[in-house]
């Protein structure tokens, strides 16, 4: 097993009854479930994620996000997979990294103005 989508087809999709890597994928897609979103949600990605691979067009998001108004969607140039680290030097000084910036702008601005959505 060399890729992900080796891993997923040969050892994910048997172990969870899944007859092919693309039923798989189609489940695990959000964006079937995210118009349900009730509470309000910021997802976050990355362009050099290699983990999923290139990411779903910005109009997709857009139609998404317009239609549920609890969703903001954030992407980053880079970022990796869950990573948006950051360097030991702003671990040293106890700088925050890409992605908590992000949730503290959100939340100072959802507090300051919580009828609208977070930027």
């Amino acid at each position: 097993v060399r890729t992900v989508s080796e891993f997923d087809a040969k050892i994910v999709c048997p172990a969870h009854g899944y007859p092919t890597i693309n039923a798989y994928y189609d489940d695990a897609c959000p964006f079937q479930r995210l118009h349900k979103i009730e509470v309000p949600m910021m997802c976050f990605a990355a362009n050099n994620d290699p983990i999923t691979g290139p990411q779903p067009s910005l109009r997709r998001w857009d139609f998404v996000c317009e239609a549920n108004p609890n969703l903001l969607y954030v992407r980053s140039p880079t970022g990796g997979h869950m990573g948006f680290m950051r360097g030991p030097v702003d671990d040293l000084l106890g700088r925050p990294g890409y992605l908590e910036e992000r949730i503290i702008k959100a939340l100072d601005v959802a507090v300051q103005q919580p009828t609208k959505k977070p930027v």
